[in-house]
């Protein structure tokens, strides 16, 4: 079992991955070309970028832990019944990456026996990095952080996201929105869902 001292190595090492795989995406997207993006289904595109990332991210941990298996969103993941589990998205975010918008991240997790121990999520154009470990809080740059104090949903402002396929699923989150959205002072759609879940750690936004 991975103790503390151990978890807090691992986090260091973890964030320098999550920066390199960060500065790889922001450099590959000086010179992103938009007709290199494989079209997965109407609305959901995965890029070279991401799939490299994936392997990069892989090979890294692998090295770091290699008794841990992993759950990989562009395949990479091999998962049986290691104790510890490495939990990847590449580019979270591909839709605002392949516009040019900034808000896009690398997030990495480490489970043991299912649960979530380490966090690290890394805002490459933003050059935020968000990290929690398990037994020692969260921080954003090395700063502790805590989730808004509010207890008014008049004066909150939330996030939200949707479903890849909203066009055609009737659990399209439109429901839910329309009825938040008169009781709070205001709702974001920024389009990674880590940053979003890392801006309400923060405070920054009262709910998701």
């Amino acid at each position: 079992m991975i103790g503390i001292s151990d978890l807090e190595y691992l986090c260091a090492e973890v964030r320098q991955i999550a920066r390199k795989a960060g500065a790889f995406l922001r450099d590959e997207r000086q010179k992103f070309d938009r007709e290199r993006v494989e079209e997965k289904s109407a609305h959901n595109y995965v890029s070279y970028v991401d799939k490299e990332s994936e392997r990069r991210l892989v090979e890294q941990l692998s090295t770091l832990l290699p008794e841990a298996g992993f759950i990989a969103e562009e395949g990479s993941g091999s998962l049986t019944d290691e104790e510890y589990c490495w939990v990847i998205d590449p580019l979270d975010g591909t839709t605002n990456y392949s516009q040019g918008l900034p808000i896009f991240t690398v997030s990495i997790g480490l489970q043991c026996k299912g649960e979530t121990v380490l966090g690290v999520v890394y805002a490459p154009y933003l050059n935020e990095l968000y990290e929690a470990c398990k037994g020692k809080g969260a921080m954003l740059n090395g700063r502790s952080i805590h989730v808004s104090g509010k207890n008014d949903t008049q004066q909150s402002v939330v996030s939200t996201g949707f479903p890849i396929d909203k066009d055609r699923n009737p659990d399209n989150n439109l429901d839910n929105l329309a009825r938040i959205l008169p009781m709070v002072r205001g709702v974001r759609r920024q389009g990674s869902a880590a940053f979003d879940l890392c801006c309400v750690a923060a405070g920054i936004l009262d709910g998701y």
